[in-house]
């Protein structure tokens, strides 16, 4: 962590912070790739960002600012994460993560947004999935 960021008092800047594929790693992974004739795919998730780590007020949007008994307007906690919300991206790595490894995925140390599964089965098979 950068030296002045830890002087800072209340704010937790690791948790705004989520990894990304390296331009270099996506780069030799596809020559990789190409050279063992792998098969490449890619997805996309539209429903990502869902999961909370901690309790999230917001103000109600303009137009939707219900009072309560003293005409006091509320605000409104969220259920589930918004794209823009500055923890929204570390949390969904960190559920990526949690998944990942729990089916046997191990993470690569050099960068920790791609995550390899390397496996042979009783016949000798083997099976890679890598996962950018």
């Amino acid at each position: 962590m950068a030296q002045g960021f830890s002087q800072i008092p209340g704010i937790d800047f690791r948790q705004t912070f989520a990894p990304m594929a390296k331009s270099a790693s996506i780069q030799i992974l596809t020559a990789y790739a190409a050279m063992n004739d792998w098969e490449l795919d890619y997805f996309n998730t539209k429903q990502a960002f869902l999961k909370l780590q901690e309790d999230i007020y917001m103000r109600q949007p303009p137009g939707f600012e219900p009072l309560d008994a003293n005409f006091q307007k509320l605000v409104c906690q969220l259920l589930s994460s918004l794209y823009r919300l500055k923890q929204a991206a570390y949390d969904w790595y960190e559920l990526l993560h949690d998944v990942l490894t729990w089916l046997g995925f191990l993470y690569c140390k050099a960068d920790y947004a791609i995550f390899v599964f390397d496996y042979v089965n009783g016949k000798g098979m083997r099976v890679i999935c890598v996962i950018v």
